[in-house]
């Protein structure tokens, strides 16, 4: 891939803690238009260089990567003040910035329970986004964030997310 072919959304901030972490600052995205990423790109001598995402978290607003094969902080502290790539194509398809209105009538598909309905309706507020769909005759409520949003596929209309545990549960119970 060319350079041109990637969008650049931050840097590496520093070194965090002992075994390999590093902190981003992000430009205009948060860790949801990565969640689905296997990959983060490093900008090295010119060169877009890729790096395994191991994991990455939220720590008091702080987006946390772990990089497969940097496991030091010695080696974290390597990468400090390195741009962040995404390829273009892979941050459009993820892209938080398109309205999320448009996901009405998408699948909504769990990673691990498969398919689990239709999004009917979504509600934007400040700082919050959430679906609904049913499920097994009751009505579901998910927030949107990068804990519970894997991908957006927009050529296929499928929303990739990771239910919390016992959210289903939740629901489908209080109905009884």
């Amino acid at each position: 891939m060319k350079q041109n072919e990637f969008t650049e959304i931050g840097f590496i901030r520093k070194a965090n803690g002992f075994k390999g972490e590093v902190m981003l600052a992000l430009h205009h995205s948060d860790a949801g238009d990565f969640a689905g990423s296997k990959f983060l790109f490093l900008e090295i001598d010119g060169r877009m260089v890729p790096f395994f995402i191991e994991s990455f978290s939220d720590e008091s607003g702080n987006t946390v990567v772990k990089f497969e094969d940097i496991s030091t902080h010695e080696d974290a502290s390597a990468l400090m003040t390195l741009k962040v790539f995404l390829p273009s194509h892979e941050l459009s398809e993820n892209s938080a910035e398109d309205s999320f209105n448009d996901l009405v009538g998408y699948s909504v598909i769990d990673k691990i329970k498969g398919m689990l309905g239709t999004v009917k309706s979504v509600s934007e507020m400040p700082g919050q986004v959430i679906i609904a769909f049913d499920y097994s005759g009751a009505e579901i409520l998910l927030p949107l964030h990068y804990k519970t949003l894997m991908k957006i596929r927009k050529k296929k209309k499928e929303l990739h997310v990771i239910l919390p545990d016992g959210l289903l549960e939740v629901y489908i119970n209080s109905g009884r």
